[in-house]
């Protein structure tokens, strides 16, 4: 009996994980996870041995987070290498995917072995305390866990990395989401911690019958306020003093089949600088790794030839691209060309992709054990990436505006950072997801982070893209579409003002 008893509650702190996760695919369902951490808090009471508890908390948030990074699924087939490993491809995913799922689940286990002692010493109304700070805490445990596993030579030991945290699922309630202007994503997992153990307490506080039509009446209030989400248009907008020009390109699969696809993307970066100088913004602003200018040339000379090409215009230009080191290593640099000041501006990127950018030593490590260990060797001589030693923009002056490279948006303060250094109109967000095939998982998490880091930061964000569709993120939390103005064979130029 109390072997089924306890696989009884495994199941259940699994399905407390599917209820926590299965927001991050299907947003809609964001009121899940409210009931998540209630089903959570459930089995922990019901949980007689820390030795379950930590198990089961572990595979609750295990399942989650299994759904929270799903989107890796969308790298297969991996493509953007131009090397195939045929068959090994699937494993390589499939072991990526449910390696981060795994330690991920350590702030699970936290969290639970934390949880199962303080709810049998404390009284049962204190838990609207200690739960949503134990939770929280248990986040920051994850990313650092997660950090610990990637920890290779382009990484360092930090707690940023926030996929899965619970706060994200009021990304889909406007007025629960503006509550990140407080604290951010870390505020609103504290929220709900403290909703979903409401949940509970209702539960078993009130008779059965009673507490059911309560906590449904509730539900449905708070689901049905959630206020309008949906993306705006720029020209419903009233056009203000900043304008920026957005160039979104499609350089992916396609564009890797050309023979002379560099040649090829080098046109098409610059006839879309081209039409977008045309129309006079104030800012351009091109996906990460564009390459617009050769990278090997220093600022001075990529800015000299940039001033002398198209006459020395008085528009702010950002780019980015892959920048040779010493040592045989690469930075993703940010080259800023400053048509007030006159002068161009750099800064590197300093939080890198694992498996993209670098090898992780555990990575590497496990495919040798397994016997692929020239697939190790392919992979680590392809990312070569390393921080920049440009790593501060606190000398950049206020009229250029931050730089948030791609994955630093997992970075839930981020963007605080960069008003910390110093005084800033905006940041600006450029991407590439040349390395997923148009994942819709991804997208929408990536939308919500960058909600949550406008709010926090109280400066808007505009995003450019490769192989995805940028936008205006505003400081109180709208996602504001772009009007297109030019298009090319694989580019669009589109313009927003605030």
């Amino acid at each position: 009996m109390d072997t089924l008893l306890s696989r009884y509650r495994l199941v259940m702190y699994g399905v407390s994980g599917l209820l926590l996760g299965i927001s991050f695919v299907y947003p809609t369902l964001w009121i899940l996870g409210l009931f998540g951490v209630a089903v959570f808090i459930w089995c922990l009471k019901n949980t007689t041995t820390l030795k379950t508890a930590l198990l089961g908390g572990g595979l609750a948030w295990c399942v989650k987070s299994l759904l929270a990074v799903s989107l890796f699924w969308s790298v297969y087939p991996i493509n953007w290498l131009e090397i195939s490993f045929g068959n090994a491809e699937v494993f390589i995913v499939g072991l990526y995917w449910f390696s981060v799922a795994f330690f991920l689940s350590f702030g699970g286990v936290f969290v639970s072995g934390l949880s199962f002692l303080l709810s049998r010493g404390l009284p049962m109304v204190a838990g609207f305390v200690w739960l949503p700070l134990v939770w929280v805490f248990g986040e920051v445990v994850s990313a650092l866990s997660f950090s610990l596993w990637t920890f290779g030579p382009g990484a360092t030991i930090n707690s940023v990395y926030s996929l899965g945290y619970l706060g994200y699922i009021f990304g889909q309630h406007q007025i629960l989401l503006s509550l990140a202007s407080l604290a951010g994503v870390y505020g609103l997992s504290v929220l709900g911690a403290f909703l979903g153990y409401g949940i509970w307490f209702t539960y078993c506080r009130l008779p059965r019958q009673r507490a059911g039509i309560l906590i449904l009446v509730c539900t449905l209030i708070v689901w049905g306020s959630r206020g309008n989400v949906s993306v705006e248009k720029a020209n419903e907008m009233i056009e203000g003093e900043t304008t920026v020009a957005v160039i979104d390109t499609r350089f992916g699969d396609e564009w890797l089949k050309k023979e002379n696809r560099y040649e090829y993307k080098a046109e098409q970066i610059n006839a879309a600088v081209e039409a977008a100088l045309l129309l006079n913004p104030d800012y351009i602003l091109l996906p990460e790794d564009s390459r617009y200018t050769n990278t090997e040339l220093g600022i001075a000379r990529a800015y000299n030839f940039f001033r002398f090409k198209h006459s020395d215009p008085e528009t702010i230009v950002i780019d980015t691209g892959r920048t040779p080191l010493p040592g045989g290593v690469f930075t993703q640099r940010a080259y800023i060309y400053d048509g007030q000041s006159k002068r161009g501006w750099i800064t590197d990127k300093q939080y890198l992709v694992p498996q993209g950018e670098f090898m992780p030593y555990f990575y590497s490590g496990s495919l040798r054990l397994m016997g692929l260990g020239s697939v190790s060797d392919t992979l680590g001589q392809r990312f070569t990436y390393v921080p920049g030693p440009e790593n501060s923009q606190a000398e950049l002056p206020s009229i250029v505006p931050g730089i948030l490279f791609c994955f630093e948006s997992a970075d839930p303060k981020a963007a605080v950072r960069l008003t910390e250094q110093r005084d800033i109109l905006f940041i600006v967000h450029p991407i590439s997801h040349a390395w997923f095939h148009e994942s819709e998982i991804l997208w929408q998490q990536q939308d919500v982070m960058l909600k949550m880091q406008a709010l926090w930061s109280g400066v808007p964000i505009v995003s450019a893209a490769n192989m995805a569709k940028g936008a205006l993120y505003t400081k109180v939390g709208k996602k504001v579409e772009p009007t297109l103005k030019e298009r090319g064979e694989s580019w669009e130029v589109s313009l927003v003002s605030w």
